[in-house]
């Protein structure tokens, strides 16, 4: 009876053990696909960004992995935020660029033109002095173009219900069990002992 005891004890034990160790490396393999996952999502965003595709569909789909996934962190730059969508930047700032010097041009057109009109005969300094004045009332305004706008970082949460949170949570919990377990077969010895 007692033998047939001590065989259970250790059967469970080992048992605990290898549930541990396989919930372990199970949790690390999750927490390694996540990451590689977040890498591939993270690469798809910079392929959009340089090709002039779809980044807002890239980034959403990078949030929610991120957000809903453990070992999901962006890796920074330096203290700038993770993703700079440089590309997508430059072709606002160009874009911008050329309606500020298509609204200048037209502007120059009709200044010309309502100067010629106002002072036709008049001196050239009459009409630059006119056109001058015109551009004064009238000012096309650049749009400052803020590259804050063109960066986003995401914050991963400690812990999150996905495989790798499961695997973890499994593998703390067996953890704690094998730990009481053989705390309490350290207790029992030494009262064995003490005893005798």
């Amino acid at each position: 009876m007692q033998k047939s005891r001590r065989v259970i004890g250790w059967t469970v034990t080992v048992s605990l053990i290898l549930l541990f160790l396989g919930s372990g490396v199970y949790g690390v393999y999750s927490l390694r696909q996540n990451n590689l996952t977040m890498l591939k999502l993270r690469e798809a965003v910079f392929t959009a960004d340089r090709d002039d595709g779809d980044t807002a569909t890239a980034l959403s789909k990078l949030q929610l992995f991120v957000v809903s996934h453990m070992n999901t962190t962006l890796p920074k730059l330096g203290d700038q935020k993770a993703i700079q969508l440089k590309y997508t930047y430059e072709r606002r700032v160009a874009t911008e660029e050329a309606r500020v010097s298509a609204a200048r041009a037209a502007l120059s057109n009709e200044a010309t033109s309502y100067c010629n009109s106002l002072h036709g005969g008049a001196s050239f300094a009459v009409r630059s002095q006119c056109i001058e004045d015109f551009y004064t009332t009238h000012k096309v305004n650049t749009l400052e173009i803020p590259k804050e706008l063109y960066a986003y970082d995401f914050v991963t949460p400690l812990w999150v219900p996905d495989s790798a949170g499961f695997s973890l949570l499994a593998t703390t919990a067996l953890f704690l069990v094998l730990l009481f377990r053989f705390t309490s077969w350290l207790l029992v010895r030494r009262s064995l002992r003490s005893t005798v």
